[in-house]
């Protein structure tokens, strides 16, 4: 979890056109994941050689939490009827993340909080979580959809991770940040001051991304639960999930047994607060039949109870929700909306 990131321990150089060569070293030792470019985007997998990385988009569409929390998982194996249990085989090899960009770090720090706080411990999130090895990468210039820093989100910070790269000229400057990161760069020479002095000055004069008026969205919350906003800004929700499939923070799963003949497994899915089904209770009642509902707890949740229960707002401005969602409903804008607010609906 990169928590030995005490201090900047040193910093190496990268000749871009080196790139390839250094993942191919790391995939002698490591499993690296990392973008592969498909159909005009790129998405995290893992990679076999250094040439399937694709740089080309700054962020991946999906986010690396299903590193951490898979889609599908399967906790443990039992036969019906008996006691025993029997773990999921687990991988060999640890596994390394290039790159990683600062939003989807401060994710994993909003996930932590939820699988690995001192009262609750979920084992196969924390070992998943000890194993791998992050490399994040500096955004010099945000994507239209960012909007990051209205979180205090340093873009070019590269707290959290074992290594940092920060793009200057024709190199990548290296910030080794852990002792668990000083091990993957073993070969690499030193940075010359003259680009750590570049790297500086880029980072200063890097363009902020979109800032938004949070107080007053965490005003609007409190006060408006009954608000007909919900409702105006919920009219084109087709509720397909598909914000929350790609965001990475959100975390909701479902527990299910799934057995075949004499073998069944305990599996964990993501499940989604957007679903008309979410809280469809045993009894046949569900208290979210509405569209509108819906939209209500996925922003209550993300900024005024998350924040209330953990001291942190569950969403980074990382924009994939914007960029996805069929029907071009941006939560910049829904933000936006209640912030503006001053004389909502009383319930």
């Amino acid at each position: 979890m990169a928590k030995d990131s005490t201090k900047h321990l040193t910093s190496k150089l990268l000749p871009k056109k080196n790139l390839e060569q250094f993942l191919d070293a790391l995939l002698k030792q490591y499993d690296v994941i990392a973008p592969v470019e498909q159909n005009g985007f790129s998405r995290y997998q893992k990679i076999t050689r250094g040439t399937e990385c694709c740089l080309k988009y700054r962020l991946p569409r999906n986010s690396i939490k299903e590193f951490f929390l898979p889609q599908d998982e399967t906790l443990f194996f039992f036969e019906p009827g008996a006691a025993s249990l029997s773990d999921a085989p687990s991988a060999k090899r640890e596994p390394i993340i290039f790159p990683v960009r600062p939003c989807d770090v401060r994710a994993l720090t909003i996930l932590d909080a939820v699988f690995d706080d001192e009262q609750f411990s979920d084992s196969y999130y924390v070992e998943k979580r000890r194993r791998m090895r992050l490399i994040g990468m500096a955004c010099l210039e945000p994507d239209d959809t960012c909007f990051c820093e209205t979180f205090d989100i340093n873009s070019t910070d590269g707290t959290g991770c074992d290594l940092f790269l920060t793009e200057v000229e024709d190199s990548y400057i290296i910030d080794v940040l852990t002792t668990k990161g000083k091990t993957l760069i073993k070969t690499l020479a030193d940075a010359p001051q003259e680009l750590i002095q570049k790297k500086k000055q880029q980072v200063a004069a890097r363009r902020k991304s979109q800032s938004l008026k949070l107080a007053e969205v965490q005003n609007f919350l409190k006060q408006c639960f009954e608000s007909e906003l919900w409702e105006e800004m919920a009219a084109k929700c087709l509720s397909c999930g598909a914000c929350a499939f790609l965001c990475p923070t959100c975390h909701c799963f479902d527990i299910t047994d799934d057995v075949a003949g004499k073998i069944g497994r305990r599996l964990r899915s993501w499940d989604c607060c957007m679903f008309p089904k979410f809280t469809l209770h045993a009894s046949g009642h569900n208290p979210r039949t509405k569209h509108a509902q819906r939209l209500r707890q996925r922003i209550m949740h993300k900024f005024s109870y998350f924040p209330e229960n953990k001291s942190l707002i569950a969403c980074v401005g990382c924009g994939r929700c914007v960029v996805a969602c069929p029907v071009n409903l941006d939560i910049r804008e829904i933000l936006s909306t209640l912030a503006s607010s001053t004389h909502p609906a009383s319930p």
